[in-house]
Order: C-alpha cells, then sequence, then structure tokens
C-alpha cells in the first residue's frame, strides 16, 4: 500500500458513503418506477459522476504525492549545495588567514 504523505484526506469513504444513500434511495423509489422514471436516471447519473469524482481525486493525490517526493528530492540537493558551499567558505577563511600570516612574516623581514 502506498504512503499517505498528503495532508488531505482520503475521499473514496465519504464517496461510497453518498453512493450508499443514492443506492438506497434507488432501491426505495424503483417499486414507483413509471411515476419516479426521471429521478432514478438522476441518481444513476449521480453514481458515475461519483466515480469520475473519485478517478480524479486519485490522480490528483498522485500528482501531489509525485510532487513532493519531487520537492523532496530537490531540498535534499540544496542541503548538499548548501554544504559544499560552507566546506568552500570554510577554506577561503583557512586560506585567508594563510595569507595574513605569510603578510605578517613578510613584515618581519623588512
Amino acid at each position: 500500500m502506498k504512503r499517505n504523505i498528503s495532508p488531505i484526506p482520503f475521499t473514496c469513504p465519504k464517496i461510497n458513503e453518498v453512493k450508499g444513500c443514492i443506492e438506497n434511495a434507488i432501491s426505495f423509489i424503483e417499486d414507483y418506477a413509471e411515476e419516479n422514471g426521471g429521478i432514478i436516471f438522476e441518481l444513476v447519473n449521480a453514481l458515475e459522476v461519483l466515480e469520475e469524482i473519485r478517478n480524479a481525486n486519485e490522480g490528483l493525490r498522485e500528482w501531489g504525492e509525485e510532487n513532493a517526493n519531487e520537492i523532496e528530492k530537490l531540498n535534499d540537493e540544496i542541503d548538499d549545495k548548501k554544504y559544499i558551499i560552507s566546506s568552500f567558505e570554510n577554506e577561503i577563511d583557512e586560506l585567508n588567514d594563510k595569507i595574513k600570516d605569510l603578510e605578517n612574516e613578510i613584515d618581519g623581514l623588512s
């Protein structure tokens, strides 16, 4: 199973809950199909729309997880670059100190 790194809760349980309500409503009014054929059609259509929403949410969640993983990777690369920069800055400081020591030595020779 995939790990959920999204702060957005899963919507499938809520979609299932609404689908159950609609299915119960369809069952309830099927006895009066002639009178309520339009209602049944609309409820069946609503079930199809809920499945479209479920699929769209799944795609959105996958896209978000892919982007979150890419951001994590890029942040790691930034941290690596910061470490390299810090190492170079330390080396520059050491070389500047060495230059000052050599300048002091030269001044002492005069």
